[in-house]
């Protein structure tokens, strides 16, 4: 029974081989993991963009009914110190909802 105590040169230069190509294919699926991580990260941003730009026309929206609904007001006074107050309220709700729509742009840079 004969122990082989030495590998034939041919062996390691299979194994290189084999460990070139492994690395190879490894560094093709890390970078193609990494290409879908950012181009996900660029939708989800389009996307966050996107949302923010439709929170600011609701709220800019709802600044226009608000002021329409105190021109009514003026016109029928009935129970307007209530309803002053609720349209003040909102009115303050919103606009500093609105103050916050600049930073969230800014973080999505």
């Amino acid at each position: 029974m004969e122990v082989i105590t030495e590998f034939p040169s041919i062996f390691f230069i299979i194994f290189r081989i084999l460990g070139i190509i492994s690395l190879g294919i490894l560094g093709m699926v890390i970078l193609k993991k990494v290409q879908n991580y950012k181009r996900r990260q660029c939708r989800r941003n389009d996307n966050l963009n996107t949302d923010v730009d439709k929170i600011e026309n609701m709220f800019n929206e709802t600044l226009r009914h608000l002021d329409e609904l105190e021109n009514f007001m003026i016109q029928s006074p009935i129970e307007v110190w209530k309803m002053e107050l609720e349209i003040n309220s909102i009115r303050g709700k919103i606009r500093h909802q609105l103050g916050h729509i600049p930073r969230m742009r800014c973080n999505l840079k």
